[in-house]
Formats: C-alpha cells, structure tokens, sequence
C-alpha cells in the first residue's frame, strides 16, 4: 500500500541501499514489489537511467579530420557540383 509513510521510508532505505532489488526492499517493509516499484516512479519522481559509453577523441584524431577537411576542399574546387550529387545522394 502506498502511504506518505511507506513513501519515506522507501526513500530512505533506498537511499542506504540503491543496489539492493525491489524485492528485497519489498520483504523488508512488508509492501508488494509492485507497490515497492511505483512508489520511487509515480510518487518520489525518481526515474531510472542507464549510463551510456561514448567514444573520446584521440591525439591522433585532430590530424585526421584536418587531412580530410584538406582533401574534401581540394575535391570541391576541382569538382565544384559535387556537392549537389552529395545532396542528393542523402535525399534518396
């Protein structure tokens, strides 16, 4: 059942323990799992996320980028419409 009591003493037993399982909690302060569950979402506003790995720029990665920036100018003053046929190529 959710009551403003139950709400803070989940709060606060999360709070101590955030790794330990619904379920567990759940046992400990005798409430349904699903109860247990709603409590953090529907009345804390607590919502889950999940870390996301990104990749990081190397040394070596400016010099990439500026020989292509290089080539690329090179490209278009000897080939000006190709960047039209790029535009296009993406539309399709």
């Amino acid at each position: 059942m959710r009551t403003p009591g139950n709400n803070e003493s989940v709060r606060a037993a999360e709070g101590r323990s955030p790794r330990r399982s619904a379920r567990r909690h759940s046992a400990g302060h005798k409430v349904s799992s699903r109860s247990l569950r709603r409590i953090p979402q529907s009345d804390l506003h607590y919502h889950a996320y999940k870390l996301n790995i990104v990749e990081e720029l190397s040394e070596g990665d400016f010099y990439s980028r500026s020989v292509f920036c290089e080539q690329f100018v090179a490209l278009v003053k000897e080939h000006p419409d190709v960047i039209h046929l790029l535009a296009e190529y993406n539309q399709q």
